[in-house]
């Protein structure tokens, strides 16, 4: 019940937590996608489901109450067939190949539209120049 009401929070519904942990100003937290039937290949569109191997990616949430959010998501990697070649399971509200949720995103651009300084926004948000 509790990993339902988190996952929804995060704004990825189709996540599952299994673990949660405090650090000093920190929260992390476990989890991986639901396991669908099949995924579609973002090369060539066919369906894939064919598990070829898993991986941990770590991603950055919206801070809370000035504490810095982490999830670490097993994501799982299918070989396509038609393609030669594996790709990664999607994860809605987190765009390919980047580290940080939509959520944490559109935080910081409103941040960076409030603050006076562009390096509060920096040190709260805990992030490089580059991103900003």
């Amino acid at each position: 019940m509790l990993e339902t009401h988190l996952s929804r929070f995060f704004g990825l519904p189709e996540l599952k937590l299994t673990s949660a942990r405090k650090g000093h100003q920190s929260f992390l937290y476990e989890g991986h996608k639901v396991r669908a039937s099949c995924e579609v290949c973002p090369r060539c569109a066919q369906p894939s489901s064919s598990v070829y191997d898993h991986r941990w990616v770590t991603l950055k949430d919206e801070p809370m109450r000035r504490s810095v959010i982490t999830l670490r998501i097993k994501k799982r990697r299918y070989y396509c067939k038609t393609c030669r070649k594996p790709f990664t399971e999607p994860l809605s509200g987190v765009m390919p190949r980047r580290r940080t949720t939509q959520r944490y995103r559109e935080a910081l651009m409103i941040a960076c539209e409030k603050y006076s300084s562009l390096k509060q926004v920096r040190e709260d948000f805990r992030c490089s120049s580059s991103l900003l």
